[in-house]
């Protein structure tokens, strides 16, 4: 491997994210089959990865690029190909910079294309910035399928070239590392230009293979296939005398196809394309992008048919007629398979050009970014649940199957004492059924007086360890209470006002009262539910009274923080505070009237646990704990009384039933507490509130969004640090075979600023973008505001009218990860500057 590459074995979640990343993932013993991944003139290979920022990280969404750069076969197209057998250099520009920045350099190829990088790229309504990007260089001259070396004989006497056409091994190389990198993939975008549209499809069939395996119940993954200017047509002389030379057999056999039927026909490439759509999904949109003229496309279907005397001594094909030759049989082809599939749609270009990368020329055209979004649009799978729906309904079976197996244990507890006391069972049969249900009878009787308060303790924490286990830690500055990032909190299901409103998202009111925002607020919950809630259950003395407790606390502070609130909110500490409340109310009115309390008046606990959550946890919101703490108050006031029960002389003393006087919810008042909340039940649905729409996007539910309008000299000054510290690395890259173009036209400068040197510079009235996190907001904000000359507010860029987003970087400082977002204003232009 390179020096600056990383070895595969690193896992992409602990790379930096929003950045390039050079991967070598080395080669395997022979007995891995296309495990040998090099380029044709045996330089190493390595492939790119750059994570989203922060603020769109996920697992989900893959887009993968294949490079092009044409194909060789024979001594003299190799000879001519040879600066593209030796691993592109170019792309090592990029390595360190964001996908932005990558763009904002204007890297060229060998042959002087622009390298366009699609992750920073919006078509229609989808955004590639919040996708993980592969790209997939290309060295090996064999369209991304070979798995042959070959020996090349020069015009010179002796000369013997040889060439290494592993395409297939470097394919298989990169795949092998998305399955184990992103295993829950939900869509995978793929595109390439010309011989890396052309090697695609097969791309496309073992993607498909892994992820919708025939062991997998229903479909779990979408595929989108983008192909630009594929080297689609295979003439007859190339598939008697070269196509072998690659060897493409040994990648083909792995999507089962027949090429032993159809490696000498003409209609190859229609029946190979064939093949792999009927083995994958109608669902899946298939685009393939041309140009009414593509004089590369034209001269590689010449080279390969110059030995065909059949073609030659045709007179319709001579050098006037062969790009119409081209295109009638490209247009036929194509027609033919579309007849067959109706998810294979075709963008013509009417002009003359190739493709370039990144699907960079199609995308200056009227019209294009619409259709492309249209291929790649991720639709919703039928059948398809995520990960965290399963885990939530598994969490909710086990609470239940302790409730129930409480239950059931003690009625055939009391059957059996029931059965023994009237002589219906002999001692012999008491004991075998006593044996039988031992264990189960002991396991239960744990919770014979808590069913309810087990169940829920149960359930909760198996989705909060499931949680920590799938997801991990976040930073402790982005949740202090050690827990997960606000993405994956907000996958769990949290209280998110602004996601129930416009997403609806009204899942997020049951779902949030089992979540636990981290370890600490986790074990808050739980010395709440054994100091408290479990003697709770015991003295109201009813699983019916206690459930219907327990739902109308949750369901109340629930929907008044998704009526009011803004951010997103845990709610299993707020559940058990307001259940808490409930508890010391009560007691308190029990007191009062004379009576034994018997429920438990935790103040202290209660109190700590509130005003400490309020002021370091950001994801449990003060407005929901203060609502769990009014419901659960106003509840035990005005819906829990004393009512007349002609039993209750002669339950008292009886062991299981603690309370002396009895109290229950009132039907009355409890109906009306709830048709209260379907009242605002109804709000929400109608949508009558306005939660903020940056809450979107759950990300900056964990942070304050910030801005600064005097950051130019600072931007435009870090970019034009890097021509001084890495010198030589920018002119060894451009001696390499591909260059940089400056962004703006900084060197013509009329001011003779000190930026025209600069790689990257994005002129004056810049503003800058940031999110820092809740826990140290105040402070940050005090600390820059009095002892630097920077004035930060609080809002967006866009919000103040710069609206021109330039580029994003992610900064580290120790462990901690920063993004850092730069606009300019409307009247920017690409090409000069600012009007």
């Amino acid at each position: 491997c390179d020096s600056d590459a990383i070895k595969a074995t690193t896992r992409a979640s602990s790379l930096m994210p929003n950045t390039i990343h050079k991967i070598c993932p080395g080669t395997h013993g022979s007995s891995t089959s296309l495990g040998q991944p090099t380029c044709g003139d045996g330089t190493p290979f390595s492939f790119f990865f750059t994570s989203p920022p922060q603020r769109y990280t996920n697992t989900e969404k893959v887009l993968i690029e294949f490079q092009g750069g044409g194909a060789c076969w024979d001594s003299d197209t190799c000879e001519d190909q040879a600066d593209y057998l030796t691993f592109p250099q170019q792309f090592n520009n990029f390595v360190g910079y964001s996908c932005t920045e990558a763009n904002a350099l204007g890297v060229t190829d060998t042959g002087g294309q622009p390298i366009d990088m699609m992750c920073d790229k919006q078509m229609d309504n989808l955004d590639f910035q919040t996708y993980n990007t592969i790209v997939v260089p290309y060295c090996t001259q064999d369209a991304h399928m070979g798995d042959s070396m070959q020996y090349y004989n020069g015009n010179d006497e002796g000369y013997t070239t040889s060439v290494k056409h592993h395409g297939a091994h470097n394919m298989m190389a990169v795949l092998r590392w998305v399955f184990k990198n992103f295993p829950a993939a939900t869509h995978i975008a793929l595109t390439g230009c010309g011989a890396g549209a052309t090697g695609i499809p097969i791309a496309y069939d073992l993607l498909n293979k892994h992820y919708n395996s025939r062991f997998k119940i229903g479909r779990s993954i979408q595929i989108s296939t983008m192909l630009d200017s594929p080297l689609f047509l295979t003439p007859q002389n190339f598939l008697d005398y070269s196509l072998d030379i690659w060897n493409p057999w040994t990648l083909l056999k792995n999507i089962n196809f027949n090429f032993k039927k159809y490696r000498k026909d003409e209609s190859y490439p229609i029946r190979l394309l064939d093949h792999i759509m009927k083995r994958g999904h109608n669902s899946d949109k298939w685009g393939i992008v041309t140009h009414t003229y593509d004089a590369t496309a034209i001269a590689y279907f010449e080279s390969m048919t110059a030995a065909d005397d059949d073609y030659n001594n045709n007179d319709d094909n001579n050098d006037d007629d062969s790009s119409s030759v081209w295109y009638n049989t490209f247009s036929k082809s194509i027609q033919t398979l579309q007849k067959k599939h109706k998810n294979l749609e075709t963008y013509i270009i009417n002009a003359q050009g190739h493709c370039s990368f990144g699907l960079y020329y199609p995308l200056l055209q009227d019209g294009f970014s619409t259709w492309a979004g249209s291929i790649f649009y991720e639709s919703s799978i039928m059948g398809r649940s995520k990960p965290t729906v399963r885990l939530f309904l598994a969490s909710i079976l086990m609470g239940f199957g302790i409730v129930a197996g409480v239950l059931i244990t003690k009625r055939r507890r009391q059957e059996i004492e029931l059965d023994s006391n009237q002589g219906l069972l002999d001692s012999q049969e008491l004991k075998k059924e006593v044996k039988w249900r031992a264990t189960l009878l002991t396991f239960f009787n744990r919770f014979k007086s808590c069913p309810i308060t087990a169940g829920y303790f149960v359930a909760t924490s198996f989705y909060f360890w499931t949680m920590i286990l799938t997801s991990g830690f976040a930073h402790p500055l982005n949740n202090p209470s050690l827990g997960p990032s606000a993405q994956t909190l907000s996958a769990f299901g949290i209280n998110n006002p602004t996601l129930i409103v416009k997403s609806m998202g009204i899942y997020r009111l049951l779902t949030s009262t089992f979540l636990c925002s981290g370890l600490l607020t986790y074990g808050m919950v739980g010395a709440c539910m054994w100091k408290c809630i479990r003697h709770l259950e015991k003295q109201i003395n009813s699983n019916f009274q206690f459930s219907i407790l327990c739902f109308a606390v949750a369901t109340g502070f629930n929907i008044i923080y998704a009526l009011i609130g803004n951010g997103a909110s845990c709610g299993s500490l707020a559940f058990v505070l307001g259940l808490s409340t409930f508890s010391i109310v009560t007691g308190r009115k029990r007191t009062t009237k004379g009576d034994e309390a018997g429920f438990p008046q935790p103040y202290v606990m209660t109190s700590m646990f509130l005003i400490s959550t309020i002021i370091f946890f950001p994801f449990n919101s003060w407005v929901m704990l203060m609502s769990a703490v009014g419901v659960g108050g106003g509840i035990a006031h005005f819906g829990y009384n004393y009512v007349n029960d002609p039993d209750a002389e002669d339950r008292r003393g009886m062991v299981d039933s603690p309370i002396d006087q009895p109290m229950k919810l009132n039907p009355q008042r409890m109906s009306s507490i709830f048709g209260a909340y379907a009242l605002m039940f109804l709000i929400l649905l109608l949508n009558r509130q306005r939660p903020n729409p940056v809450y979107m996007n759950s990300y900056f539910t964990g942070c304050e969004l910030i801005y600064s309008t005097q950051v130019s000299d600072v931007v435009n000054n870090y970019y034009a640090s890097l021509v001084d510290d890495d010198d030589d690395y920018y002119n060894a890259a451009n001696d390499d075979g591909g260059n940089r173009r400056l962004s703006g036209d900084s060197s013509d400068s009329s001011d003779g600023d000190d930026d025209a040197g600069s790689l990257i510079y994005f002129g004056n009235n810049l503003c800058a973008e940031l999110c820092v996190p809740h826990s140290i907001y105040r402070p940050a904000y005090w600390g820059v505001g009095t002892f630097t000359d920077y004035n930060f507010k609080r809002g967006t860029c866009e919000g103040a009218g710069y609206e021109t987003h330039l580029a994003d970087k992610t900064f580290k400082q120790a462990s901690y990860k920063l993004d850092v977002e730069v606009f300019s204003s409307s009247n920017y232009d690409d090409n000069y500057g600012y009007n």
